[in-house]
C-alpha cells in the first residue's frame, strides 16, 4: 500500500474484497478465477484483496492449477462446505469435504492456506432459535476442523433466508457467542444480494446484523450484491443494491459511536455520496467522523470482509471517487 494512501483509507479498505469470481454473477471457471486472484495479488491494489473463495468440492481441482514456484507468499483460502437441511447430514458431508485436505499435495499445502469455512446452518437448527443447540452444533464442527488442519481455521455461519430470519439471526449470533466462549473461532455472515431481487435484504436487516454481531462481540462478513460502493438502484436486479461503504461505514460508527438505530439504518440507505467522505485523516458520514484507529478496531473485530464476484469493479469505483489513485502501490 502506498504511503500516497490517506491512513483512514488504508484501514477501511484494507483486505476487504474476499474474491468470489466462481459465483453469478460472473460464473467463472475455475482456472480463470483463480488466474485473476493470483494476478491482483500482484496488482496495484492487492492491499484491498483478502481471501479466495472455493467450494470446498473443489479443492481438488485447484490443487491442479497451483505452481507454487510461482507463488512466495500463501495464497488465502476460504471454503464454502457443502449444505444439507438436516444436521446429521451436514455434519457427514462437512467431514468428507475436509478430510480431502490431507490428501493434497503437500506442495499445495505449503502455498495455498485455508484460513476460513463458509457454512449456511441447517434448516432444522436455524429455525430452532435455540442458542444452546447452534453452540454444540459449531463445537463439533470445530472438533472436526482440528482433526484435519494444523492450524486454526475460523468458521462464518450463514443462516437460511426463511420466515422469522430476524429471529433466527439473534439466535444463531448468540449460539456463536457461546461456542466463542470455549473456541475463539466463529462469526456470522449475511448475505446481502444475489441475482434476484428478493436476495436483497432491506437496511433494517443490515443493521440487526451489525447490532447483534456488536452486542455479543462476534464477527461479521458479508457475501454477495455489493459490487459498487454506495447504494443505488440496478436495473438487472430490479432492486437497490446495497453499497459496501455504506454497510461498513455503518459497521465502524457503531463500533464506537453511540449512534441511534435510527441513524445507522439511515446510512445504510443513504444514496448520497457527498455524505460520504475522507476528509483530515478521517472517515466521515454527515456530521459523525472515525479516525483510523476507531476504523481499524472495527474492521478487525466486527466487521471483517465482503464476498464479491468482482475486484475491478469496486475498485474502479473507488478511483473515480478519489479514494485511492490509480498508482496507489
Amino acid at each position: 500500500m502506498s504511503e500516497s494512501v490517506s491512513p483512514a483509507v488504508g484501514k477501511f479498505f484494507h483486505s476487504i474484497i474476499d474474491y468470489a469470481g466462481l459465483f453469478p454473477p460472473a460464473s467463472l471457471n475455475l482456472r480463470d478465477a483463480f488466474t485473476n486472484f493470483l494476478n491482483y495479488r500482484q496488482g496495484y491494489f492487492s492491499w484491498l484483496l483478502s481471501k479466495f473463495i472455493c467450494p470446498a468440492g473443489k479443492v481438488m481441482d485447484l490443487s491442479g492449477l497451483v505452481n507454487a514456484d510461482l507463488i512466495e507468499d500463501p495464497v488465502k483460502l476460504s471454503l464454502l462446505a457443502g449444505q444439507s437441511k438436516d444436521p446429521d447430514e451436514f455434519i457427514k458431508k462437512f467431514s468428507e469435504d475436509i478430510a480431502v485436505y490431507r490428501n493434497l499435495p503437500e506442495s499445495f499445502q505449503n502455498c495455498v492456506r485455508t484460513e476460513s469455512i463458509e457454512i449456511r446452518l441447517p434448516d432444522e437448527l436455524a429455525v430452532s432459535n435455540d442458542k444452546n443447540r447452534i453452540s454444540v452444533f459449531l463445537d463439533t464442527l470445530t472438533d472436526l476442523i482440528k482433526e484435519n488442519f494444523a492450524h486454526r481455521v475460523f468458521l462464518f455461519c450463514e443462516v437460511p433466508r426463511l420466515d422469522n430470519f430476524d429471529s433466527h439471526l439473534k439466535h444463531t449470533v448468540q449460539g456463536i457467542e457461546l461456542h466463542n466462549e470455549k473456541h475463539v473461532d466463529a462469526g456470522f455472515k449475511l448475505r446481502t444480494g444475489g441475482t434476484e431481487a428478493s436476495d436483497f435484504p432491506e437496511p433494517a436487516i443490515i443493521l440487526h446484523a451489525i447490532r447483534q454481531c456488536l452486542n455479543h462481540k462476534v464477527p461479521l462478513k458479508f457475501t454477495a450484491g455489493m459490487h459498487h460502493p454506495f447504494r443505488h438502484y440496478d436495473s438487472g436486479t430490479a432492486a437497490k443494491m446495497h453499497g459496501f461503504v455504506n454497510v461498513f461505514g455503518a459497521g465502524v460508527l457503531a463500533f464506537r459511536h453511540a449512534v441511534s438505530d435510527h441513524e445507522l439504518k439511515q446510512m445504510i440507505s443513504d444514496e448520497d455520496p457527498d455524505n460520504f467522505g475522507f476528509i483530515d485523516g478521517q472517515f466521515r458520514w454527515k456530521d459523525w467522523v472515525c479516525t483510523p484507529e476507531e476504523i481499524h478496531g472495527a474492521r478487525n473485530s466486527l466487521v471483517i470482509s465482503f464476498g464479491s464476484c468482482s475486484f475491478d469493479e469496486p475498485v474502479e469505483d473507488l478511483i473515480e471517487l478519489k479514494y485511492i489513485s490509480s498508482t496507489s502501490n
